[in-house]
């Protein structure tokens, strides 16, 4: 049975909900969003255009840091419609594999919408997953200009779910911007790529298959976020 998870950002975590949210200890709490009204749905992948396996690791791919990643059709897990994304990952515990990670770059208006959403199937090992989007410059050019936010499942859970991300829990990174022409909100209007990264520093390193689907930008009209009480202690983001 499909659970709808709502992710909120607290302290630069990420957690799940049906619907939850993640405290700073990364422990869940419940959250009554199953009242959420989605008003507006720019679809960003839905994974239906690919015809081959090669086709889709070109436009999602590895961008040649991190462990080991094969990123193949998938036709059995999937949220809606024929395919999926199948996202086979390798870590280890070295400071430069200790994380798999895929792109995808493209231009996407997402104009008027305040979260985003996406289908994931983890498969039962625990580790954390960042979703970070890029965002362009007042020139429309790519500075690395990070927002992102981390996703703990727990271990043993291997069902499929919606995430849901609110753009206000984004937490921006300029560590890798390539200029200070950061911008100081998130601009949804000026989307230029999506990444996931699997495995946190704190993770356990091994291998495993995650699965990913339907990838949209949303405006939810009662959209809250609901702030659990600060505790010590965080996972660490690759």
């Amino acid at each position: 049975m499909l659970r709808t998870l709502f992710v909120i950002l607290l302290l630069c975590l990420f957690g799940v909900h049906n619907p939850f949210i993640a405290s700073a200890d990364g422990q869940v709490a419940e959250l009554d969003a199953g009242k959420l009204k989605v008003t507006k749905t720019v679809m960003l992948e839905d994974f239906e255009s690919y015809t081959e396996d090669a086709q889709l690791a070109k436009a999602w791919y590895w961008p040649r840091h991190g462990g080991g990643t094969r990123q193949t059709i998938e036709k059995t897990h999937k949220s809606a419609g024929r395919q999926g994304l199948k996202w086979e990952y390798s870590t280890t515990v070295e400071e430069t594999t200790h994380y798999s990670p895929i792109c995808r770059v493209a231009k996407w208006d997402a104009s008027g919408c305040n979260a985003a959403q996406f289908w994931l199937k983890p498969d039962g090992s625990g580790r954390q997953i960042t979703f970070q989007l890029n965002i362009a410059n007042a020139k429309g050019n790519n500075i690395h200009d990070l927002w992102q936010t981390v996703y703990v499942p727990k271990k043993g859970d291997r069902q499929g779910r919606i995430v849901t991300i609110p753009f206000a829990a984004l937490e921006h990174n300029i560590k890798y911007a390539d200029s200070p022409d950061t911008s100081p909100v998130f601009k949804p209007e000026a989307l230029i790529e999506i990444a996931f990264y699997i495995n946190g520093r704190n993770d356990e390193p091994g291998e495993g298959t995650y699965y990913i689907d339907e990838i949209k930008a949303v405006q939810v009209a009662n959209l809250e976020i609901a702030r659990p009480a600060p505790s010590p202690g965080k996972p660490a983001s690759p």
